[in-house]
């Protein structure tokens, strides 16, 4: 008696839903999240090769880490460039005051930046 294999029928979209957020599907091609390139989808052990690589791996945890980062605002961004003219305004003022030449902030600018 001769065995006979399941057939089950997948598709591309099956594949996402068993990995949900490491791949999106376009025109039934299956593309990874984190590498930026298309996975051929017919066999699973393809699609486990390619989620145990280490540039995979690599890829995701850069992705993952960049969420944490958060973008400025503009007001946020605007009000340090503010407070930075202000800085600058002081200082200038400082210097014209005492009689420094301003050439004489170059020499302080390792100082200013830490």
């Amino acid at each position: 008696m001769t065995k006979r294999r399941r057939t089950e029928h997948y598709t591309v979209n099956t594949r996402v839903k068993e990995i949900p957020g490491e791949f999106l599907v376009d025109n039934g091609i299956l593309y990874c999240n984190f590498c930026d390139h298309s996975i051929d989808w017919m066999r699973k052990s393809t699609v486990d090769d390619h989620l145990n690589i280490i540039t995979h791996k690599n890829k995701k945890r850069l992705f993952e880490n960049k969420k944490h980062w958060q973008q400025q605002t503009i007001d946020t961004t605007l009000s340090s460039s503010e407070s930075k003219k202000a800085i600058i305004h002081d200082l200038i003022e400082a210097f014209t005051i005492t009689d420094i030449p301003l050439e004489k902030v170059n020499f302080l600018l390792v100082f200013f930046k830490t």
